[in-house]
């Protein structure tokens, strides 16, 4: 197998905290871009302040009360990688985020094939622990690959073969807890796929691609029952590749088109229950993720 990597695309990391990155892609024939966030919250606690973190790698926040502790942590790395972790419990909820959004085109001479049989080796990992007697705890953790022939994912490339996304639900929100969801979609945890993805991609057109992992634990904006505790991680971890000789790569730079080498958030241990009487109300967290695209000049 041959296969050569050409870095046509100008351009640096800039990234966002959330944990997110953004960067840059091609800058020859077609417009491309690089981008990345990543973001940490533990009940109150916000080290980006409201907004994605600043640079490629690990963050994490701690928050406590009277009788509970939370803990959120993500790291991203060039590999591309990414891993998330989160625990709360009682009134403290967290969470945690990882993105990186980046572009690749096969380049194949006059003559050359019409169709790419495209793989993507991938790794992804999702866990969650929450009680389910709680009726207002949950916890959730989501790991995600997609290609898309447009920069905002509106048109995601279908999969020849393989599993690109994982989701993990635990908790007892609502009569029946999370049991109704998750026979329509599903949700066990642990949840782990090791494993190739197979795409049937055009030569010469530039795609998309979008990877991202959540951690999510919390209760309603209810006073917990019992001051249960919560958590949940992610992981994601791919490389593209075919075995098609004689074809080249071209992939925004700055990324090492690697498997294996995950990045890690900082372990997360659960919730530890203190001696207090009394919750406050839990103060409903969230954060919106502001997506950056480069334009980028041929």
């Amino acid at each position: 197998m041959t296969l050569m990597y050409r870095s046509a695309m100008a351009g640096a990391w800039a990234v966002a905290v959330s944990i997110a990155l953004t960067g840059s892609a091609r800058a020859v024939t077609l417009p491309g871009a690089f981008s990345s966030s990543e973001r940490v919250i533990a009940g109150s606690a916000d080290p980006c302040g409201s907004a994605t973190c600043p640079s490629l790698g690990g963050y994490s926040a701690t928050a406590s009360d009277s009788s509970n502790q939370a803990q959120a942590s993500a790291s991203a790395n060039s590999a591309p990688a990414l891993s998330v972790s989160a625990s709360g419990g009682g009134a403290l909820g967290a969470s945690a985020t990882a993105e990186i959004d980046y572009s690749f085109e096969w380049l194949v001479p006059p003559g050359g094939p019409t169709t790419i049989p495209t793989a993507v080796d991938l790794i992804l990992h999702t866990a969650v622990s929450a009680d389910g007697h709680d009726p207002n705890s949950f916890a959730e953790a989501i790991a995600t690959f997609n290609i898309a022939t447009d920069s905002n994912f509106n048109n995601i490339v279908p999969l020849a073969s393989g599993t690109s996304r994982l989701v993990s639900i635990a908790g007892g929100a609502g009569p029946d807890g999370f049991g109704p969801f998750c026979l329509a979609h599903p949700c066990s945890s642990p949840q782990d796929f090791k494993g190739t993805l197979m795409y049937n991609l055009d030569p010469n057109v530039l795609y998309f691609v979008q990877i991202a992992v959540t951690a999510t634990t919390g209760d309603s904006i209810l006073p917990s029952v019992g001051s249960t505790t919560q958590s949940a991680d992610a992981s994601l971890d791919p490389h593209i590749y075919s075995n098609i000789p004689g074809l080249t790569l071209e992939i925004s730079p700055g990324l090492d088109n690697v498997v294996g080498t995950a990045a890690t958030a900082t372990p997360l241990p659960a919730a530890l229950p203190l001696f207090a009487t009394g919750l406050g109300a839990f103060g409903l967290l969230g954060w919106r993720r502001k997506k950056k695209s480069a334009a980028l000049a041929a």
